[in-house]
């Protein structure tokens, strides 16, 4: 096999496995299973004629059969990845997991919805990299694939008997809607506790309380993680993506993306135009 069709076989492994998109998607019908996971702005997201805004760090499971539409709001940079599983294969790891997963998700007129961290969506994406790698073979694909979906599929159940999003209070609730704004982003901590109507050391204590995790290391996370929109949906340059994001220096962030990814911002964006 020559080297420009090495490239295209490893291309068509990614694609065929998983896909960033940031346009919109006519009406079409899904013939396999197809995990949606909302990385960054917001998209109207409609299945079966049920429309739902979808933010980050949602998750949609459509199902075969689906009719599925996204629409993209006027003047918002957005990011979602999609995931692609065969009939089969998901059938075979529902039944791993539980043996009423998959007809629990086949059954409903709308597919299910979940939510996972910032944290988690990191590092999915920091897996989901490994897909580009050209001396990845077939069988280390679909390998890679099933652990991702182990993952996703056992974050669902797990929600599905938690519920713990419902036991935030509602200050919590409109601080988490207020801070994964893009508009507010940058703001320092001190910034966001005058919002909060709290001093700086009660909503830090209060927040890592609830969410189980610092104020400053879930504010990277969101930070981090708008910046894949930036650099895959824009030309913007890394010193102004990280004076956008409230990093003090280029370098600062630099640091922060390549602690979450293991590369650069600046090879991520490669990356994701060769595929």
């Amino acid at each position: 096999m020559n080297n420009s069709s090495t490239a295209l076989q490893d291309t068509l492994y990614s694609f065929n496995y998983t896909k960033l998109w940031n346009q919109i998607s006519s009406k079409h019908l899904h013939t396999s299973f197809e995990i949606l996971i909302q990385l960054n702005g917001k998209i109207k997201n409609t299945v079966n004629h049920c429309s739902q805004m979808l933010i980050p760090g949602n998750v949609v499971i459509m199902r075969p059969g689906d009719w599925h539409t996204i629409d993209v709001l006027p003047n918002q940079l957005h990011l979602h990845r999609d995931i692609y599983i065969q009939i089969e294969k998901m059938h075979k790891i529902c039944d791993f997991l539980s043996p009423t997963l998959f007809d629990e998700l086949l059954t409903p007129d709308t597919p299910a919805y979940f939510n996972i961290s910032a944290q988690r969506i990191q590092t999915l994406e920091k897996n989901l990299l490994l897909f580009t790698k050209k001396n990845l073979n077939i069988s280390d694909c679909e390998s890679l694939h099933t652990c991702i979906l182990f993952e996703l599929l056992s974050d669902y159940l797990a929600r599905q008997i938690n519920h713990e999003a419902t036991n935030y209070p509602s200050w919590l609730q409109n601080f988490l809607i207020y801070l994964n704004n893009p508009n507010n982003i940058s703001l320092r901590i001190s910034e966001l506790a005058k919002y909060s109507g709290f001093s700086r050391e009660h909503l830090c204590r209060e927040f890592h309380k609830y969410i189980g995790q610092t104020l400053e290391s879930y504010l990277t996370e969101i930070r981090i993680n708008y910046s894949l929109s930036l650099l895959a949906c824009s030309d913007f340059s890394i010193v102004y993506i990280s004076n956008e994001l409230g990093y003090d220096s280029q370098n600062s962030f630099t640091n922060n993306f390549r602690k979450q990814f293991g590369i650069t911002p600046t090879t991520w964006r490669k990356i994701q135009k060769k595929t």
